[in-house]
C-alpha cells in the first residue's frame, strides 16, 4: 500500500481499494481535506511493475507513471543488525 500513495508517502491516509485483480489493482486514497489520489498499480513480470498516480497534492495537481524493477538484494548494513 505504500506504493499506492507515493505522492503522499509518509502522510496517514485513508485508502479504498476499487479493485483487485491479482496482475492489477486500483486504490483511491485520501489525506486529509484537500489530498487525495487514484493509483493504478500493474505488475508486468514478477520482477517489475507500473504505477500509474493522479491527484492533488497541496493544492497542485499531479499526474506521473513510476516504473519499478527489482534488480538484487539490498546491501546488508551491519549496524542495522540485531545481536
Amino acid at each position: 500500500m505504500a506504493l499506492a500513495q507515493f505522492e503522499h508517502r509518509g502522510r496517514t491516509c485513508s485508502r479504498t481499494v476499487l479493485s483487485d485483480s491479482g496482475a492489477s489493482t486500483i486504490v483511491n486514497y485520501s489525506c486529509g481535506p484537500a489530498d487525495f489520489g487514484r493509483s493504478d498499480i500493474k505488475v508486468i513480470t514478477p520482477r517489475a511493475l507500473s504505477i500509474a498516480t493522479q491527484g492533488i497534492s497541496s493544492q497542485m495537481p499531479f499526474n506521473y507513471v513510476i516504473q519499478a524493477r527489482r534488480i538484487g538484494d539490498c546491501a546488508k548494513n551491519p549496524s542495522s543488525q540485531r545481536h
